[in-house]
């Protein structure tokens, strides 16, 4: 009988909401000792200890946990190297594409001592991707970050090279905003006008806690000379999941599909 591989209890730290996500997602949310600021979910990970945010962990906050695995984003690599150097044992799973994501899903899973599990989910991600034949419907397509209805100081939207412009030509649109610079670049109002979306897509995940409406998110873009104002086009997400680059980002697929089937 062949012999079964058996993995050591860890005691891990997940230095982003995505990740913790992840690591619940295949089966390791009880080795988790820290988290950062709004990894709340599932519901679990409120409780968990928060070593600060995504951007700025805090340092001896990670170290008062006495983690045995460290798994972040490769977007810091001093703090991969300030940890390294203390001898903790660090993992990095990049999160920009949606491919980036589904190979996270399996890099994540074989850090925790979950192979299988990541390497399952990982394959129904990868079925649902495969099973999307949206042909080329031209629309043009704008991301909007946040919730703040003061265009005056500038728009974050979604760039090339993220996982939200993969989404966005594999549900057969465009990303409005076409330009080497990727990221989550800010526009003004004229850059906006310029680009003449046909759809907008407000992400806003927090709009309940802030007391904010679905029309009060969607007023100030319906004055604008474009498309998506004309045809009324401004479309609000505000599932938790909808600016996570987890494993439930296969949700944020189902709702660009629905919003460009509507459009047509």
């Amino acid at each position: 009988m062949p012999a079964t591989l058996t993995y050591a209890q860890e005691r891990i730290v997940a230095l982003s909401p995505a990740i913790n996500e992840i690591i619940f997602a295949v089966g390791a949310g009880d080795q988790i000792v820290a988290n950062t600021f709004y990894a709340d979910y599932p519901p679990a990970a409120k409780n968990i200890y928060k070593v600060g945010g995504y951007f700025r962990p805090d340092l001896e906050k990670i170290l008062l946990v006495r983690p045995t695995l460290v798994i972040m984003h490769p977007h810091d690599p001093l703090m991969v190297k300030r940890l390294t150097d203390m001898g903790l044992r660090v993992v990095t799973a990049s999160m920009e594409t949606l491919a980036d994501i589904v190979q996270a899903v399996e890099t994540i899973g074989a850090a925790v001592g979950k192979p299988a599990a990541g390497q399952q989910l990982a394959a129904e991600m990868r079925a649902k991707i495969a099973k999307v034949r949206a042909t080329d419907t031209k629309l043009k397509i704008l991301v909007v970050f946040g919730m703040d209805n003061d265009m005056g100081k500038g728009i974050f939207i979604a760039g090339q090279n993220l996982y939200f412009d993969s989404i966005i030509r594999l549900v057969g649109a465009h990303n409005a905003y076409q330009s080497a610079v990727g990221g989550q670049p800010v526009l003004t109002i004229e850059g906006i006008l310029a680009l003449q979306p046909d759809v907008v897509i407000i992400l806003a995940p927090n709009r309940q806690e802030q007391s904010l409406s679905v029309a009060d998110l969607q007023r100030p873009w319906q004055s604008l000379a474009i498309p998506a104002a004309t045809n009324q086009r401004i479309h609000v997400i505000d599932a938790d999941y909808c600016a996570i680059p987890s494993h439930r980002v296969m949700y944020l697929l189902d709702d660009f599909q629905k919003i460009v089937q509507s459009a047509q």
